[in-house]
């Protein structure tokens, strides 16, 4: 079994994250398969990770599943696009880069 990562997203960032998750639920709910989706990261894991999970506005909120992740000019990880909402946020502080969770 492998750990999970969990990231920030920026203030500056965050309203088009939020419309690009609306996009791709108006795609998936519309039936489009092999929706590629991902989140750039500064280095790679070196543990195995399943999950990449999110804090905003001050909480862990949501999650992806993690399909791969590759090195390119930067470090990739490609998620399932089905976000997973907490029913319940968990307080936590941005921060940069990002940590096993």
């Amino acid at each position: 079994m492998g750990l999970d990562i969990i990231v920030t997203i920026p203030k500056n960032r965050l309203q088009q994250v939020e419309a690009e998750e609306a996009e791709v639920a108006k795609r998936i709910k519309a039936g489009e398969r092999d929706i590629v989706y991902w989140w750039s990261i500064p280095s790679e894991p070196v543990e195995r990770v399943e999950r990449i999970y999110f804090v905003w506005n001050g909480a862990v909120r949501a999650w992806h599943e993690i399909i791969e992740i590759e090195h390119l000019d930067d470090v990739r990880v490609y998620m399932k696009p089905e976000i997973h909402m907490l029913k319940k946020p968990m307080p936590m502080r941005g921060f940069r880069g990002w940590q096993y969770f």
